[in-house]
């Protein structure tokens, strides 16, 4: 079992990618190596608080720890009492437009006032 994580990790670093999609009715984070995919589709009804949030600096880079994890990345939303990041790439800079970007088109998924 261990090899198999072995195996995945190196293949995330190598040649893993993240996609987010984001519709007026869903909104899906997924993250693919050649070998594996894990996806996670949000009803865009229930996302809230669309931030992003810096992550805590690693000397291996933001790529490799918990890569497999739906709650890592620069970007973090609200989706009833979980949270999900995404954006695990992204610097504050890149996170920030990717943001404003979703939230020009969404609104209603930006921070309660």
């Amino acid at each position: 079992m261990a090899g198999v994580f072995v195996i995945t990790s190196f293949l995330w670093l190598v040649v893993g990618y993240e996609r987010i999609v984001v519709s007026p009715s869903k909104l899906t984070v997924s993250r693919h190596t050649p070998i594996w995919k894990r996806q996670v589709e949000c009803a865009l009804q229930n996302v809230k608080n669309l931030r992003s949030e810096s992550l805590d600096t690693n000397p291996f880079g933001n790529r490799l720890p918990n890569w497999y994890s739906r709650k890592t990345g620069q970007i973090q939303l609200d989706y009833g009492v979980h949270s999900i990041g995404f954006g695990i790439e992204l610097d504050a800079a890149e996170a920030k437009q990717v943001v404003e970007r979703i939230l020009s088109a969404f609104p209603d998924l930006g921070p309660s006032q």
